[in-house]
């Protein structure tokens, strides 16, 4: 009898732990969080991810537009993404990217990069130039998260926190 328990709790275990291994955050999870805890102003939220769910997925001029012209190239690195852009006409953004491997999430994050760069120079001499100029990006394992915020330290914390 006793050798049924232990064979019933190490199955339990088992169970348990790939349970626990399999569980993924998505994109938009990740997003919507974000923006939640920034408090961020209502906007559009772009989404791309598993198959047989009705996401809409940023078109690809717009794509160009904010991310350049090599942005569909990095585009196929990623397995799902979800970006937030304010609809209040502040600058705000929440991008999180899952790439098919942790290797191009570089690419990503230099993507990101260029996009926050980009909009630094375009915002030169506004109200919103300081927002801009702070954005965060961050790297954890398959992920990219890069967030537009007035609080961007508290934002790359939060992203770090919800993707441990």
């Amino acid at each position: 009898m006793k050798r049924v328990h232990k064979i019933l709790a190490l199955g339990l275990c088992v169970l348990l732990l790939s349970s626990c291994l399999s569980e993924q955050k998505s994109c938009e999870d990740i997003a919507l969080r974000l923006c939640d805890e920034l408090k961020l102003p209502v906007g559009q939220m772009y989404c791309c991810g598993k198959e047989g769910t009705s996401l809409r997925e940023l078109p690809s001029d717009t794509m160009s537009v904010m991310y350049g012209s090599n942005a569909k190239d990095v585009f196929e690195l990623i397995e799902e993404y979800s970006i937030y852009l304010c609809a209040a006409g502040a600058p705000y953004e929440v991008a999180v990217f899952k790439c098919y491997s942790s290797s191009d999430s570089d690419s990503v994050a230099a993507l990101c990069l260029g996009r926050a760069d980009a909009l630094s120079v375009l915002l030169r001499g506004t109200e919103y130039a300081d927002i801009a100029r702070n954005s965060a990006v961050c790297v954890k394992g398959k992920y990219t998260v890069m967030v537009i915020a007035p609080d961007a330290e508290k934002a790359e914390e939060m992203a770090k926190g919800i993707l441990r």
